[in-house]
């Protein structure tokens, strides 16, 4: 009898700490994936800078953070931040890019909107390389924004292109309107 009592014990605790731990560890190993997932962002945004002739890795900062990128640091051109903002925005597994501490050496000017028609761009970038389907043109269409407004001109083959631009411009943080002159050829 008291064998039974202790087996029905042991499976009563085996019962619980499956109950109650699991979730623990799940939880413990979603964190660990997401910091993972940000870590390698960060690598590989890092070393996209290092590597392009127009951006100098050392200058950016990159930290990552749930998917959410921050950019810091100066760059040393207007080009050169728009760049770095095109590569973290087109990197799979960003969320979003924060650009209010990165800044261009010897530049009092706000370039929310170069760095908002980087965004588009680096959008632009990030949906072919994840689209299995509908790929949007990345030559042929010119992005350009004004006080938050991104105006696209050009040409694309289908409406469906057309329009998905249209929305990927839309979904960038900053964007106020997107104006469209694309036409279809």
């Amino acid at each position: 009898m008291k064998t039974h009592w202790i087996q029905n014990l042991k499976a009563n605790w085996i019962i619980f700490v499956v109950i109650a731990v699991f979730p623990l560890l799940s939880v413990a190993s979603n964190n660990m994936t997401a910091a993972i997932s940000d870590t390698v962002i960060t690598g590989k945004i890092k070393s996209s800078l290092a590597t392009n002739e127009v951006t100098h890795a050392l200058q950016i900062g990159v930290e990552t953070n749930n998917g959410m990128v921050s950019l810091s640091g100066t760059a040393k051109s207007e080009t050169e931040a728009t760049k770095a903002i095109e590569i973290a925005e087109s990197t799979v597994g960003v969320r979003s890019v924060d650009t209010s501490n990165l800044y261009v050496q010897n530049s009092q000017q706000p370039l929310t909107d170069a760095y908002i028609t980087a965004k588009v761009k680096g959008t632009f970038i990030k949906h072919n390389l994840i689209t299995d389907g509908q790929t949007v043109p990345l030559v042929g269409v010119t992005v350009e924004t004004q006080n938050g407004v991104v105006y696209l001109s050009g040409a694309v083959t289908t409406r469906v292109q057309r329009e998905t631009l249209i929305n990927l411009a839309k979904s960038v943080d900053g964007v106020t309107d997107v104006k469209s002159t694309v036409k279809i050829k």
